[in-house]
């Protein structure tokens, strides 16, 4: 029912238990973010799951709200890119060489903190659909201007991001995230992964940068 994090929780299974067991999961699924509702918001929110339709919004305080999206109840916290209201702009371009180190072990995962981002970025190891440190220290975080293109497959064709977006389902408050380019080429796309034409062959040591605004 949840998802491999427990960030998100499947809304269908959850609408079909009972209304008492659909309380206490709710109430421990959201004890496990930190969040704690008030027994009449959740009340509330058993209540009105079954019948509500995807972008339903539920607040659960001042700082966070709850939204329902693409079958999946999605904590909209402190933090995410959608609560932040940052008076100043990300930088136009920032190098992730400074921050990292000369040397990656396997297994290692590394935590960044662009400095003008809200947010870091998560360096995890894999086997295959990532990058090595090489192009690592070559790249520099952007913001999205509009109009990049991104190959999520390799047997497939670029696409415009925002449609990249739409097919996987990225909600639109998890899009705001830096863009990983080499040169003139976009080589990662945190929410989408690794475009397709840049990734590290079979067996090299690789990481993929996951963003957590």
């Amino acid at each position: 029912m949840r998802d491999l994090d427990g960030r998100t929780l499947q809304a269908g299974p959850l609408a079909a238990l009972s209304p008492a067991r659909r309380r206490n999961l709710l109430r421990h699924w959201l004890a496990g973010q930190g969040l704690a509702v008030r027994a009449s918001l959740l009340e509330r929110l058993a209540e009105e799951l079954p019948q509500a339709g995807s972008g339903a919004v539920w607040p659960l305080n001042v700082d966070c709200m709850l939204r329902l999206h693409r079958g999946r109840l999605v904590p909209d916290a402190p933090g995410a890119p959608s609560a932040n209201v940052r008076s100043d702009a990300p930088p136009d371009e920032i190098a992730l060489a400074p921050w990292l180190p000369p040397e990656l072990s396997a297994g290692q995962v590394l935590t960044l903190a662009l400095p003008g981002w809200s947010g870091t970025l998560h360096l995890e190891p894999v086997r295959q659909g990532g990058l090595t440190l090489e192009v690592l220290s070559a790249l520099v975080a952007r913001p999205r201007q509009g109009g990049e293109q991104f190959q999520s497959h390799v047997a497939g064709v670029p696409r415009a991001l925002k449609k990249q977006f739409q097919a996987a389902g990225v909600p639109a408050w998890q899009r705001d995230a830096p863009l990983l380019w080499r040169g003139g080429r976009l080589v990662c796309v945190p929410a989408l992964g690794v475009d397709a034409r840049e990734q590290a062959p079979p067996g090299a040591l690789q990481w993929r940068p996951r963003w957590a605004g």
